[in-house]
């Protein structure tokens, strides 16, 4: 029936989907029973299964991450014709080149191997964990070693780590909308479907990559890994998947090297051939050309720079779970934020539970407390302010409940008659209390009720009340079902008592509170509870929280403001709770609402949420589309929210932000988690985020005009000389010296302008870099050419020892003075790329005299030649600082 996660099948023998098979049935077929694994069969499995990956997930390692570096079709290639050089009798030159090349290799290799395993050690302190039954108790265990047999423990806010069957539900609705497209949750419960069910369908299974929205349940897990839906729809959704800014910008720097590469060596090729040259060595030569304008150890120089970057933003509380979003935290232009805990203190306080009136009321405090405190499903920090004076101790009080859901905004619970009476007492430990008359309970423990009836509502004597629904939620939605409201003067039609509960209500939401309604209704002889049940309500009163600004919300926010990042507030909240807090810290400006949003198309809410600061009661499909209105406006948009409503907002931000303390499924999406909720650690993180990105543009900009003026010059060099300029043993060399100093750039010094604004990629600065300091570089080429050839009157070898020298030194030296906008002399390099920079320079000057220089084709060459080269460097690099000033080496785009 099913299989495990390394290809291994699970312990099951059955034909049919497990979906299609009885509870009971998938439990033998994975061989587990009520009390789950125990921790060492738990441990066997694993070994036998494999971890819980999905295939999508996995990252090259070892062998596979070595191979990797050797699979590029420019390398494979001039490795074939390298072999075909040896076989043709020219094994030296074959011998030197593959060397070079597997030397290339492992350079990159040990950067990106290193720079893996330091990831791997920052995503283990954000590891999402699920609650699992293991031998009768439980326990947190990572998703990655849940194994087939595990029983799972599903609470709202939890992901579902592998295939599973339910076993038990209570209410138990889950989003699935990554696999199936569907918008809305959909009810679980162990039911046993036909096997050729669709997905969709399947109300008796759970599957990877979705989660719980409300409710609670039990599930046994059936498949892992690479078996799951999930993983068979990988390839599906890798393709639908939306790449980020710098995936794209990578994308479009590699299309413009593979033009250039096609022109200038196909070019190049050609006139080797036409100028009589044998083909294998004309090939070779243009291959090698190919590897030294292809910027080989890009990978590990970008692997390298974004694992040093999420080390350092580790180091200041911001852990980066894909790699390649800490560009885009650079790029960022608007932030959306929710409320709770980032521009507020999150320490959020019942400030009141008030009667219709206005005033104080224990009776509206009580009924909060049996509401919150005997509720199943996902915590919240307002039921932790109502519970935090008096918990509730004994859940057997509780006989149903209809979880909180984001359509509905409102929890109820059913209480047992006998629990639920005196709404007006306290609720001590021993249950006496005085009712809200001041009468006392009789001898027999009856008590009367919020009126002061007699429990026996029926007029039996010494009888309990009639179980009692008390539902509390958003202050709109709880109105919504109710009919009548309880006064002073008793029970009266709502509609006489609206105007006066809404003024209450503008009064304590004007002044920054969160305001629910909470409302109660009898039902008699009920024993079970649901959506259909919130109708006809009485309304009791109003519970106000107070959640005040942080004192450090508004500097935070003026910081990211200087920063080019503009923040915006997202809040499900009323518009007169959100307008104060946003005053409070610094984001007075228009308001959206969510109504509102509803009757926007979708042009007219990109020309809207331009300027809006502020968006207020909204749903949670409005974050998801207030994210897309404001990508296709051209922002760069991050996404900071940790609540199970937020998954599609994350997802769909260029930059998915979430906390450590956020629920599963919201951590899960985020690409980026922070350990303390803060603005300031965001804006933090934006700098390191956008000091990363300097330090990779820097390899690539220099790298890309040092190697295009290289292969210019050389294409010229070969039309005119009788003999190739440069060997291609000689060419990989110098390109891998020069290489050696870019993989400390990582680390680099990064002046403070180059943070100041927002960064994105832009091919056409680039390309215009590419050209103007590639004609520069192509240009002193030439002239050192002329002065070797005509000055000094070199041969072959001479010559190519000459260019050899000067092709690897101007490059390391012009890499420090295009690093910087500013004069080199007044940006100081990091130290490590700086030694490493002058120990290559040592190192090429010093190849020609040591014993490598005949198998390398070079011959030491007299100190007045080091002495002409070396003015022609300073040379190059007075003129390289020349042209900085028309044409900045670091233009930021957008």
């Amino acid at each position: 029936m099913t299989r495990g996660g390394s290809g291994r099948a699970a312990p099951d023998g059955e034909s049919r989907p497990f979906w299609a098979l009885d509870p009971a049935d998938v439990l033998r077929a994975v061989a587990t029973d009520g009390r789950g694994l125990s921790d060492a069969e738990a441990e066997h499995r694993l070994g036998a299964y494999g971890p819980n990956r999905s295939g999508r997930d996995e990252r090259r390692r070892g062998p596979r991450l070595l191979l990797a570096q050797f699979t590029s079709p420019i390398i494979l290639i001039l490795t074939a014709a390298t072999v075909v050089s040896m076989a043709l009798g020219d094994v030296t030159d074959g011998v030197i080149i593959l060397v070079i090349i597997l030397a290339s290799g492992a350079l990159g290799f040990w950067q990106e191997r290193s720079a893996g395993r330091a990831v791997d050690a920052l995503l283990a302190r954000v590891r999402v964990h699920v609650d699992v039954r293991r031998g009768g108790r439980e326990v947190a265990v990572p998703t990655d070693r849940v194994v087939p047999g595990d029983l799972l423990v599903l609470r709202a806010g939890d992901v579902i780590p592998a295939d599973c069957r339910v076993l038990e539900s209570r209410e138990l609705q889950v989003d699935q909308a990554e696999l199936t497209g569907e918008p809305f949750p959909v009810e679980k419960r162990p039911v046993t479907v036909a096997a050729d069910a669709p997905l969709a369908a399947r109300a008796g299974a759970l599957f990877t990559g979705t989660h719980v929205v409300s409710g609670e349940g039990a599930a046994v897990v059936v498949r892992t890994g690479r078996h799951t839906e999930f993983a068979a729809m990988a390839s599906r959704l890798s393709a639908g998947q939306r790449a980020t800014g710098f995936q794209r910008g990578l994308t479009g720097y590699g299309l413009l090297l593979v033009r250039v590469m096609a022109v200038l060596l196909a070019g190049i090729f050609v006139v080797n051939l036409l100028l009589g040259r044998p083909f294998v060595d004309s090939l070779l030569f243009s291959l090698a050309l190919a590897v030294g304008l292809t910027p080989q150890v890009l990978p590990a120089i970008v692997a390298v720079s974004l694992s040093a970057g999420a080390r350092r933003m580790a180091a200041n509380r911001v852990i980066v779970k894909r790699l390649a979003a800490i560009e885009d935290f650079g790029a960022m232009t608007v932030l959306l934020t929710d409320k709770t805990g980032t521009v507020t203190t999150g320490d959020v306080a019942l400030a009141g539970a008030l009667d219709l009136a206005g005033e104080p009321s224990e009776e509206v405090r009580r009924l909060a407390r049996l509401n919150a405190g005997l509720q199943r499903g996902f915590g919240n920090p307002l039921d932790r302010a109502i519970l935090a004076d008096r918990p509730v101790r004994d859940d057997r009080r509780l006989i149903a409940e209809v979880p909180y859901d984001f359509t509905r905004k409102r929890l109820s619970v059913l209480v047992s008659g006998r629990f639920a009476d005196a709404a007006g007492r306290s609720a001590d430990a021993a249950g006496r209390s005085d009712d809200a008359a001041g009468r006392s309970d009789d001898a027999a423990g009856r008590s009367d009720d919020a009126a002061g009836r007699s429990d026996d509502a029926a007029g039996r004597p010494g009888g309990a009340g009639p179980p009692l629904l008390i539902t509390k939620g958003a202050y709109a939605a709880v109105l919504a079902v109710c009919g009548t409201a309880r006064t002073a003067d008793g029970t009266v039609p709502l509609d006489r008592v609206r105007d006066r509960v809404q003024r209450t209500f503008e009064r304590l939401s004007g002044s920054g509170h969160r305001v629910l309604a909470l409302a109660v209704r009898e039902c008699r002889g009920a024993t079970s509870a649901g959506i259909a049940d919130e109708t006809g309500l009485e309304l009791r009163g109003l519970l106000a929280f107070q959640d005040p600004p942080k004192p450090e919300a508004g500097p935070a926010v003026a910081d990211l403001a200087a920063s080019g990042v503009s923040v915006r507030l997202v809040t499900g909240d009323n518009r007169l709770a959100a307008r104060h807090v946003a005053e409070a810290v610094g984001l007075a400006g228009p308001m959206l609402l969510g109504p509102d949003l509803d009757r926007l198309a979708d042009q007219e809410l990109r020309d809207r949420v331009a300027d809006t600061t502020v968006f207020a009661e909204v749903e949670p499909l409005h974050k998801e589309r207030i994210v897309r209105a404001l990508r296709a406006s051209g922002a760069v948009v991050g996404f900071l929210g940790d609540g199970i409503n937020d998954a599609p907002a994350l997802h769909a931000a260029d930059v998915g932000i979430s906390v450590d303390t956020a629920v599963d499924v919201a951590k899960q999406s985020a690409a980026i988690v922070l350990l303390d909720k803060d603005l300031a650690v965001i804006a933090e993180g934006v700098r390191l985020g956008r000091r990363t990105f300097a330090n990779t543009l820097k390899y690539i900009r220099v790298n890309t005009g040092a190697a295009f003026g290289s292969v210019l010059s050389m294409s010229v060099a070969a039309t005119f000389l009788p003999f190739l300029p440069l060997l291609p043993r000689q060419i990989l060399l110098l390109n891998f010296l020069s290489d050696v100093p870019y993989t400390t750039i990582s680390g680099d010094n990064v002046d403070p302008e180059q943070v100041c604004r927002p960064r994105r990629w832009s091919i056409r600065a680039i390309r215009d870099f590419m050209l103007v300091y590639g004609s520069v570089t192509a240009a002193f080429d030439l002239v050192t050419l002329a002065v070797l050839r005509w000055g000094f009157g070199a041969g072959a070898e001479l010559v190519r020892t000459g260019w050899f020298i000067e092709f690897t030194v101007t490059e390391l030296s012009v890499l420090l003075v295009l690093r910087t906008n500013r004069p080199f002399f007044r940006s100081r390099p990091a130290t490590r790329l700086l030694a490493t920079s002058a120990s290559l320079a040592v190192v090429t000057v010093a190849v020609p005299f040591t014993p490598l220089a005949a198998p390398l084709g070079l011959v030491a060459p007299p100190g007045t030649l080091l002495a002409a080269l070396a003015a022609l460097t300073a040379g190059y690099v007075a003129l390289s600082e020349l042209v900085k000033r028309h044409v900045p080496p670091d233009r930021p785009a957008g």
